[in-house]
């Protein structure tokens, strides 16, 4: 738990303020909005591109929170910022998109693609040799879900991970592109060839048509006859020079060197070349020393170069070798299944790169196509006054205001299925139209014989106003036992929701009975989801919700349609990248001129008069205290925050008002600082955020805090 001790933290506050104020411009007018769940941050503390609200941190807060509260402004200020449009730009790297749930496309990629790789020459023995280096991308990469893979800890998240490490993953290679027989006969230790190898230079000693390589493993030290350098913690010295040997010096064992390698007091020294003179001061060498001199690595053997380990359970990384006369490269290449969570090397969350050794490129899922959803749940064991009439109903609704086309006339928000009179007129949907009058429609015949006979009854309508998408259609009827409705998804890869409905003591269940899971209750696509307690991400983006717990009772289903299909940004840099950057086709800047942006909680009069951002827990900032319902100070357990994470809480008519308040609290400092830098990032973690009041950050993992998701 944070533990209270005091900084300077007013002067520091006042500091912060002054520098985003001094930086950045944000807007003026405070409004009272009031977000529905996490998911719509920086909403309500933006709103219509103006500051709507104020970051508070403890004044016992470490320094830590004092950092992380000026990152959430700076996140602020640029959510003030409102463009016509924007595009993602990579300079030096190469972007495309990638469907999830789905293997990559193998691609190469070569210094037109990518900033800083090599296409030139190298020579040998007076020849030169065109080469070029390339950054590689296989079929065994694959965006996972969680909803494809019934993987709990992916959530609603989506990694870039590896699907089978038999197919090529991500790589890198140096390629010869003339051919190499010269170099395969005449290289040796003392004809050598060097090339620039993943940024840094080596020297091949051997090019083997087996497949294997030789190269100087050792420091390459130049040494005037008495002076000296150290290699792995011991003093060499350089004491004479003759024509290809040295006498040499390590740390006081004396010895004779050629240009075999020796060696001397637990050093291996070799003479690479020598320089004599008859003046001893100007005698002049050049040694390889260290623990081995050279190496000679397989094709397929353990990578170890640039610090890299040669177990096989910490390192992923394998030589990718083939030496043929016109077919040579040297590489390495990822080879790992990483495809769980609890792997050695796990999955790459959103924004997180798999770097090449040495670091000279990655691999990152940068961002997802589209973040703009409507939530619609489904309600069984409801009951309604249609027209007059009480009908057991299920009622189906949406997020936002007319998301639901009926009958290709109205929109509306909320609209109801019920059998009808007897079981006599099939399935009915009813809807009030804009004069507040009641309509009905028939989906389905009593019989079973025609269903949905009545063209676009139900549609979703989307941001951009298509509504023939997503059509309510029944695909099998039973009066009085069941029902199945189908929702078909976007496009051919998005699955449709299929739930099977029954009327149970004249109500309507989820399945067969109340509080009764069975097999195929809920289908998405041919995935049965009806046992998982867990939230599920489909192809194109689609989210249904904890299926099992939202089935208790008489049963709800809460799901999520993207207004289009959701695909990854993936973005392949390497060593002449730089990072990527948005680009607004017009832009709007607000101004925050004699604003407050931060307080410190004793400097806070009326908290209930603003949405606050509250940064620091129950221990450090008494308003944390008072909006979690504690006593100030309080620490430990009793604080409700799990030990070693953090706590991100949306509290609705916070302090006996109508504003907003969220609580940003970890455990530690550092935990709280993890916390503020998943809403910094907020676009990266949409699908972690939304739908959720409350959510539980570890590192930079986010999960939901006792499965809950905001419904009106």
């Amino acid at each position: 738990m944070e533990k209270q001790f005091v900084l300077k933290a007013k002067t520091a506050v006042k500091r912060v303020a002054a520098i985003s104020a001094g930086a950045t411009m944000m807007g003026a007018t405070m409004m009272g909005a009031v977000a529905a769940d996490l998911g719509d941050y920086p909403t309500p503390f933006v709103a219509d591109g103006e500051l709507n609200g104020m970051v508070v941190v403890g004044s016992a807060s470490s320094a830590g929170d004092i950092v992380g509260a000026g990152d959430l402004i700076s996140t602020l200020t640029q959510a003030t910022v409102s463009a016509s449009g924007s595009t993602t730009s990579t300079e030096g790297g190469e972007d495309f998109e990638v469907a999830f749930d789905t293997t990559f496309s193998a691609s190469n990629y070569d210094d037109e693609d990518i900033a800083g790789l090599i296409d030139g020459e190298v020579e040998f023995d007076d020849e030169t040799y065109d080469v070029h280096e390339e950054i590689r991308v296989g079929t065994g990469m694959k965006l996972l879900i969680s909803g494809a893979d019934n993987e709990e800890d992916f959530g609603t998240t989506v990694y870039l991970g590896t699907d089978d490490a038999s197919n090529e993953q991500f790589g890198y290679r140096y390629v010869f592109d003339s051919n190499t027989s010269a170099i395969t006969s005449g290289i040796s230790s003392n004809d050598t060839l060097t090339i620039d190898f993943l940024g840094s230079t080596i020297e091949l000693t051997a090019l083997d048509t087996t497949d294997e390589i030789t190269f100087n493993l050792a420091d390459e030290v130049s040494l005037f006859a008495g002076e000296s350098t150290t290699v792995n913690g011991k003093t060499v010295t350089l004491k004479n020079v003759a024509t290809n040997k040295v006498v040499v010096d390590v740390d006081g064992v004396q010895e004779t060197v050629g240009q075999s390698a020796e060696t001397v007091n637990g050093i291996k020294v070799k003479v690479h070349e020598t320089f004599d003179s008859d003046n001893l001061a100007d005698r002049f060498a050049v040694l390889l020393v260290g623990d081995d001199i050279t190496q000679s690595v397989d094709d397929e053997d353990i990578f170890e170069m640039f610090g890299l380990t040669d177990d096989a359970d910490e390192n992923p990384w394998e030589w990718d070798i083939a030496v043929s006369e016109n077919a040579t490269h040297i590489g390495v290449s990822y080879v790992y299944t990483s495809d769980d969570s609890g792997d050695d090397f796990p999955p790459y969350a959103l924004g997180e790169s798999l770097t090449l050794p040495n670091d000279f490129g990655a691999i990152v899922l940068d961002s997802l196509t589209n973040d703009d959803y409507t939530r619609v749940t489904f309600d069984f064991g409801q009951s309604r006054n249609i027209g007059g009439t009480p009908q057991d109903v299920i009622t189906v609704s949406a997020d936002r205001d007319d998301a639901f086309l009926m009958e290709d006339t109205e929109e509306v928000d909320t609209f109801y299925i019920y059998e009808g009179a007897d079981n006599a007129t099939g399935l009915i949907v009813a809807y009030k139209d804009s004069d507040g009058d009641w309509n009905t429609a028939t989906l389905a015949d009593s019989d079973g014989s025609t269903v949905n006979s009545t063209a676009n009854i139900a549609e979703l309508v989307y941001g951009d106003g298509a509504a023939d998408d997503v059509d309510f259609t029944v695909t099998a009827l039973d009066i009085g036992v069941g029902h199945e409705i189908q929702l078909p998804g976007i496009s051919s890869d998005m699955p449709s929701l299929n739930f099977n409905t029954s009327i149970v003591s004249s109500e309507f269940v989820l399945g067969t009975a109340e509080d009764d899971e069975t097999s195929n209750e809920i289908l998405m696509g041919t995935t049965d989801v009806s046992s998982r307690d867990f939230d599920n991400l489909f192809a194109d983006g689609i989210i249904i919700y904890d299926p099992e717990q939202n089935a208790d009772g008489a049963g709800k289903i809460v799901i999520d349609y993207p207004a289009e299909a959701v695909d990854g940004n993936v973005i392949v840099t390497g060593p002449g990248s730089v990072t990527t950057s948005l680009v607004y086709s017009s832009v709007t800047v607000n101004s925050v001129a004699g604003q407050s942006v931060i307080k410190l909680d004793t400097e806070v009069t009326d908290p209930a008069s603003r949405n606050l951002i509250l940064v620091g827990g129950p221990a450090v900032n008494r308003l944390t205290a008072q909006a979690m319902g504690l006593n100030y100070p309080t620490t430990g357990a009793e604080s409700g925050i799990p030990e070693g994470a953090a706590l991100i809480r949306l509290v609705e008519n916070a302090f006996g008002g109508s504003n907003s308040a969220l609580v940003v609290a970890g455990w530690e400092a550092e935990d709280t600082r993890a916390a503020t830098s998943v809403l910094q990032n907020y676009r990266s973690y949409a699908n972690s955020l939304n739908g959720r009041m409350e959510v539980q950050v570890s590192g930079t993992s986010v999960t939901a805090v006792g499965g809950d998701v905001a419904t009106e």
